[in-house]
């Protein structure tokens, strides 16, 4: 390995994480909250978080090989990502060419796809799977079982350690199988409309997170990810955040359908995205400190709010659910 190449690698990039946070000299800082610490908003450079070791390092006996699907995620998508957010947050910009629609969906979805949650998530269940055979075979007197084809022995190994060497064995498969979904997606939505909301209210404001994407439904139990009925969030920063929509009368492609909201509407739409963006980390949330502060005070609050029906509500309803559970 050469010293040019990239050891920490960023699942959630540091362009991206840059907009939520402060500059300092050179680099950029962010307010930053571990959920399960929600006592200490925590303040480090953007070059500190959403990082892992080798997360996308391959084996090659080449540089370039080794370093493919980092290179690809640095040049094809990071260092476009500045176009993408400058014409996103851009207000008079309505009218796209192709190549920026695409560009658009590209990243958001790679961004997606590329995040640490998914082989965390999956790690989780694993171990899960592990803990149930190491309690089989130890009541049935055996110190090894059969796990896809591989003879695993359970001698002084708990399930975490077989989660964790299962990993190492898979992990260019799992990070490989998340570029190739993401393109898989990126071809089903592609032809997706571009809505934005702004906030114009200084006391409002968006956060994010180490997963940034959320993927909602309102037509089913759970979320499918092919589904291109689903809609896509992304915050951009503290004013903008970005919704991937099915095709509609009002919402076209290579058209941004803008509004702005000021006042309650604002505080609701934050709250209801910071809201999300809580929920669906992986461990930490990113941006204004105050922002931060008044969601984990609101916290209680929002899990209070029964889960929406299919059915459309009016702001006056939406307004009553807020007031009725002291959410403004």
């Amino acid at each position: 390995m050469s010293n040019n190449e990239t050891v920490r690698q960023h699942f959630v990039p540091r362009v991206y994480l840059k907009h939520f946070g402060i500059k300092r000299k050179k680099n950029y800082k962010i307010n930053a909250l571990n959920k399960e610490d929600p006592s200490k908003i925590i303040f480090p450079s953007v070059n500190q978080v959403c990082v892992v070791n080798d997360l996308y390092t391959l084996t090659g006996e080449t540089e370039e090989e080794r370093q493919a699907i980092e290179n690809f995620y640095s040049y094809e998508l990071e260092a476009k990502y500045d176009e993408v957010y400058n014409i996103l947050t851009d207000p008079t910009k309505k009218e796209i060419t192709d190549d920026e629609n695409d560009l658009i969906i590209k990243t958001v979805i790679t961004l997606l796809y590329r995040n640490y949650k998914w082989i965390s998530v999956f790690n989780s269940f694993l171990e899960r799977v592990f803990e149930d055979a190491i309690q089989l075979c130890q009541s049935e007197g055996k110190d090894s079982f059969n796990f896809l084809g591989r003879n695993l022995t359970i001698h002084e190994k708990n399930a975490s350690d077989l989660t964790k060497e299962h990993f190492q064995r898979n992990r260019e498969s799992q990070v490989l199988t998340q570029l190739k979904v993401a393109y898989r997606l990126y071809e089903v939505r592609k032809k997706s409309g571009l809505f934005v909301t702004q906030l114009s209210d200084q006391d409002s404001s968006f956060l994010t997170s180490d997963n940034p994407v959320i993927i909602s439904s309102s037509h089913k139990e759970f979320v499918v990810p092919f589904d291109p009925e689903n809609v896509l969030m992304l915050p951009l920063d503290k004013d903008f955040l970005l919704y991937i929509m099915p095709l509609s009368d009002i919402i076209r492609v290579n058209y941004i359908a803008r509004d702005t909201k000021k006042g309650t509407l604002a505080k609701m739409e934050a709250l209801s995205s910071n809201f999300q963006q809580l929920q669906n980390c992986e461990r930490f949330i990113f941006g204004r400190k105050r922002t931060i502060n008044q969601l984990i005070n609101q916290k209680e609050n929002l899990e209070k709010v029964p889960v929406s029906d299919d059915k459309t509500k009016s702001y006056s309803e939406v307004l009553g659910q807020c007031k009725k559970y002291g959410i403004i």
